[in-house]
């Protein structure tokens, strides 16, 4: 204890500078108080601190310190966005201290940037990190509830904005309910404000399945050369994969497996190639993979 009163000490004192005359330099925050309706300061006075000078007993100086006194600045009228202030010895409160005069402000003016506040509506965006749980699989998009928040802030801000994001909700920590509570992410725009700052991730789960469908045929069409295509193998086994009642939806009629023209071309008579399967007909939020991506083709003659 007696060596943090000692470093408490040492650190007032240094912050504390007098000068032949007796004057003590001491350096206080600017603080801002707009007492104009619909008006904001935006970002901080410029210069943030300044140095005053003081007249009185070094104990009241240092006590000035010690009590965390400030320069308050209050601002009854504005006529345009960047006003320059300035400074008064009445905005600093000697009240209570001993003796202690102002007799110095450094620099003697201060730079305010202010704007007209300003209010809108605006769309938030989903922000994701993680995976969702092994056994669970989605069924629909995500969506957020509410998806709009009334932003209010300096309104070069405000119009400038076309979204917020959220918080990146963690997929990892989804259960069973599909929801997860997280807040508007406005870090970046210090000056602004939302309502509501909470807002919920619905993430639409159901139990997770895999699926096979065995024999789906491979489609190949004949080329523009004349023949047709035959294709090895002639049926391929599909895997499905997602939420379970959008797996079991799935019918193999609703499904094409088949090789697209481009690979064909050229393709000579008794000629065979190696080429690629497309998948087509699989909905939203389910996966497929085929046992094989690649099938042999040969064209008969004509």
């Amino acid at each position: 204890m007696k060596l943090s009163a000692l470093v408490l000490s040492v650190f007032l004192w240094a912050g504390v500078q007098a000068d032949a005359s007796g004057l003590r330099t001491v350096s206080l925050p600017v603080i801002i108080q707009i007492n104009e309706p619909g008006w904001m300061l935006v970002g901080a006075a410029t210069p943030s601190t300044v140095e005053v000078r003081l007249r009185g007993p070094a104990s009241e100086v240092l006590r000035m310190g010690f009590e965390g006194t400030r320069i308050t600045i209050p601002i009854n009228s504005i006529a345009q966005n960047d006003t320059v202030v300035v400074l008064q010895a009445r905005w600093i409160p000697t009240q209570g201290f001993s003796g202690v005069q102002v007799e110095d402000i450094i620099p003697s003016t201060v730079r305010l940037h202010l704007e007209r506040e300003y209010t809108r509506m605006i769309p938030v965006r989903i922000s994701t990190r993680g995976e969702i749980p092994d056994g669970l699989a989605l069924t629909r998009a995500m969506g957020l509830t509410p998806d709009i928040v009334q932003v209010t802030g300096p309104q070069s801000f405000v119009e400038a904005m076309d979204t917020l994001d959220i918080i990146p909700a963690d997929l990892g920590l989804l259960t069973s309910d599909g929801v997860i509570e997280t807040l508007v992410d406005s870090q970046g725009y210090p000056e602004v404000s939302v309502v509501p700052e909470r807002v919920s991730l619905g993430v639409p789960v159901e139990e997770f399945i895999a699926r096979v469908l065995p024999g789906i045929p491979v489609e190949a069409a004949a080329t523009a050369l004349g023949g047709q295509v035959e294709v090895f193998p002639a049926t391929v086994e599909l895997r499905l994969e997602g939420a379970r009642t959008r797996v079991t939806a799935v019918t193999a009629d609703g499904l094409r497996v088949f090789v697209p023209m481009y690979a064909l071309q050229g393709l000579g008579v008794t000629e065979e190639r190696r080429v690629p399967v497309v998948v087509e007909g699989v909905p939203s939020f389910v996966t497929a993979s085929l046992a094989v991506d690649t099938v042999t083709v040969r064209r008969s003659g004509q």
